[in-house]
């Protein structure tokens, strides 16, 4: 379902009444926001299409269908590559779970404080990155005949990747195919990993938690807000995806009533002409 909240139209109208597009169904503004180019419409629909778990929710439904279609149309050697999709998926079925756990207070301030802390785990893994692919040409260069081979898991070239987590092999193969040169870089590659660049990383994640944690419980109610407007307004009744034919329908009908200006936009029928009597009655 889409995740829109109310927003379309906040200023009430000339007579007083209810706000021009407030009340109107997601689909609806959906709809209006695609043909008429409203500005409020679309930063509200790219604020939509801008978050997270809208592209985790399409992989979800869609990466089961690849595997059965895999494993139905293809040759059963296929069958391992449909289990991987399956079992890949499943990470982000669970992962998705945080969203809706967050209505728990307890839970949803850590989930705005780790948000918050993922930006410094990307600024970190730029540097390791650099420094990782470093280490790993220079040990592909030293150590070419390490393990099976150099671009295979126990080769020159993984072995700065396996070190990062202290797996170093047999440190006698390590100092045979490298010779004291290349045990030097192997180690100076564990001091800076495992030392270095680990401590800066907690010391940044500490830095931005101290930093986050004031206001973290305020951001946490206004996200529980956004949460439930979107279940008790844009969710249907029947959870996804058995939910989609119903919500292709309804968009059909609300793309269909605004192309042809002849269907109220809140019911979905056709005009009856209430508002033209009430303002004829009222100029009289």
């Amino acid at each position: 379902a889409l995740g829109l909240c109310d927003g379309f139209g906040d200023e009430p109208d000339a007579g007083g009444g209810a706000p021009a597009g407030g009340g109107m169904p997601p689909l609806e503004a959906a709809a209006d926001a695609l043909l008429s180019g409203s500005d409020a419409a679309g930063r509200q629909l790219r604020g939509s299409s801008g978050d997270g778990w809208v592209g985790v929710d399409p992989m979800t439904h869609v990466a089961p269908h690849v595997a059965i279609w895999e494993a139905t149309y293809h040759d059963c050697t296929l069958l391992y590559t449909s289990q991987v999709i399956v079992s890949l998926n499943a990470i982000l079925f669970f992962f998705r779970l945080i969203n809706y756990l967050t209505v728990w207070r307890a839970l949803g301030v850590l989930y705005v404080i780790l948000v918050q802390v993922s930006e410094n785990v990307a600024v970190w893994l730029t540097l390791f990155a650099i420094l990782l692919f470093g280490f790993s040409a220079a040990s592909l260069g030293l150590m070419p005949s390490l393990g099976g081979g150099a671009w295979t898991p126990s080769g020159a070239f993984f072995l700065p990747w396996w070190a990062m987590y202290g797996e170093f092999g047999e440190l006698s193969e390590v100092s045979a195919a490298g010779s004291a040169i290349g045990t030097c870089v192997l180690w100076t590659w564990a001091f800076c990993s495992q030392v270095l660049l680990v401590n800066i990383l907690i010391a940044m994640m500490t830095e931005t938690y101290e930093k986050v944690k004031k206001n973290a419980d305020n951001e946490w109610r206004y996200t529980r807000v956004f949460l439930v407007d979107e279940f008790a307004g844009t969710v249907y009744d029947i959870p996804s995806p058995l939910s989609m034919p119903f919500l292709l329908l309804d968009f059909a009908r609300v793309l269909s009533a605004k192309l042809h200006r002849s269907a109220c936009y809140r019911c979905l029928r056709r005009c009856c002409g209430s508002g033209d009597d009430d303002s004829d009655d009222a100029s009289a």
